[in-house]
């Protein structure tokens, strides 16, 4: 009995119609390579209409999306993020485990911040104990890819986030 492995890289991307001005409208995005279903499209409803609170929320529904996938699907995926906010990839690989209760409610943005950063705890964590479950060994991480260089997969997230910021 042979265990099926299927990794599926999900890249992230916020955008911001008039970013800056009072009427900015911002959305997120997220590309499942190889799983069109999962595909996320969404207007931000919250708060100040930036990029980076974009970038966070596309990451944070792409979290749950991929914590519901682990949890409710018999074959396990080995995902990886990829975004362009080199904020959110340092604050996620770097920081989120050294960060107390206290410093995270003073992050900027932090009311989108904080529920993303544990999020992707929980989700590393699933991974961690679930390692044997996995051809990678169960390693979870973020990775940093630069926007708009021509990359497939983060235009894509791109053209969602922006339809996304598009919505009424």
């Amino acid at each position: 009995h042979k265990t099926f492995f299927k990794h599926c890289n999900v890249y992230c991307d916020g955008s911001s119609l008039g970013n800056g001005t009072a009427g900015a409208r911002a959305g997120y995005g997220a590309y499942f390579e190889n799983e069109p279903e999962n595909n996320i499209s969404e207007r931000l409803k919250v708060g100040a209409q930036t990029n980076n609170r974009g970038e966070i929320e596309a990451v944070s529904s792409a979290l749950d999306k991929i914590w519901n996938n682990l949890t409710e699907q018999k074959d396990k995926t080995n995902y990886k993020i990829k975004t362009d906010s080199e904020y959110v990839a340092k604050l996620l690989n770097d920081r989120y485990g050294s960060y107390s209760e206290e410093d995270l409610r003073t992050l900027p943005n932090a009311d989108l911040a904080v529920p993303m950063v544990k999020k992707y705890a929980k989700v590393k964590k699933y991974y961690e104990i679930n390692k044997d479950s996995f051809s990678n060994n169960g390693d979870f991480s973020i990775e940093w890819v630069k926007g708009h260089s021509g990359h497939e997969g983060n235009d894509m997230a791109d053209e969602l986030a922006r339809g996304g910021a598009a919505k009424p």
